[in-house]
């Protein structure tokens, strides 16, 4: 018997392993006519810059996060999934994706390229 999954989480960081495990992501989505949710932790360790750049340094983070995203999402659209889902979310991104994020959505899969 084979398993059924009905969300997938694919948590991305436009590294090439995070991208191998997105684009297997969006097959077996396909396959189990599943939910896709496309995640991306910004990790806001590392983002702590000197006084005085904040606010600059972390919008064009923003921008740029959700230019990533965007073009993700089309993708997975592109390849024909109905139901895809992306979330920015802050913090530590271990965490985020081992336990925030499953923990606010039923996810039944997690495919990530790395630890």
């Amino acid at each position: 018997m084979l398993q059924e999954y009905e969300v997938i989480l694919a948590p991305v960081d436009g590294s090439n392993e995070s991208e191998l495990a997105f684009r297997k992501a969006i097959e077996v989505a396909k396959r189990n006519n599943a939910k896709l949710i496309i995640a991306h932790i910004i990790d806001t360790r590392a983002i702590q810059t000197p006084s005085g750049f904040e606010g600059n340094f972390t919008d064009e983070i923003i921008r740029q996060t959700k230019m990533m995203m965007d073009e993700y999402v089309k993708i997975a659209e592109d390849a024909g999934l109905t139901h895809v889902e992306h979330r920015i979310e802050y913090g530590s991104p271990k965490v985020m994706i081992a336990k925030e994020l499953p923990a606010q959505n039923p996810i039944d899969l997690i495919m990530i390229g790395a630890t």
